[in-house]
């Protein structure tokens, strides 16, 4: 039957998301998407699409509402924030522990610090005032997680 459309898969080579493509009607059961995986990796991508209704990423389950996606952006960006504070105060540290006595070069290690920590705190505040406009104000209940 050449005009049966066939149900087909997204599986991009380099990771993407494992569900039918939504575009096809008769694309199927979502789970069937799962069977390209295996072992432990199966097993979660199973539980992400049939009982939290999200969808398999090589990030892992990402939400397929709105709201859901939005909270678990912010969690990984504000993951990716802390670390790079945190290596730039290992770096500041490291040119004041290589400086020996160089005045240029334990004013650059402290001014890494410091832009470090700033940008931390500011990362901390953004946290609090996003939480409480998403929780308090818009009353989206995937901030408070």
């Amino acid at each position: 039957m050449a005009g049966t459309p066939t149900p087909t898969t997204f599986l991009p080579p380099f990771g993407g998301i494992y569900r039918p493509v939504d575009s096809d009607p008769q694309a199927g059961n979502p789970a069937q998407a799962c069977l390209s995986t295996t072992g432990s990796e199966q097993t979660n991508c199973l539980d992400c699409v049939n009982n939290q209704k999200g969808n398999w990423t090589i990030f892992g389950c990402l939400p397929s509402d709105p709201n859901g996606f939005a909270a678990s952006l912010l969690r990984f960006s504000l993951g990716i924030g802390g670390g790079i504070a945190f290596l730039a105060s290992l770096l500041g540290c490291f040119y004041l522990l290589t400086s020996q006595g160089d005045p240029e070069r334990i004013n650059l290690g402290k001014k890494i610090i410091f832009y470090a920590i700033s940008g931390l705190l500011i990362i901390v505040f953004a946290v609090f005032i996003l939480q409480f406009l998403g929780l308090n104000l818009l009353g989206i209940p995937e901030f408070g997680k």
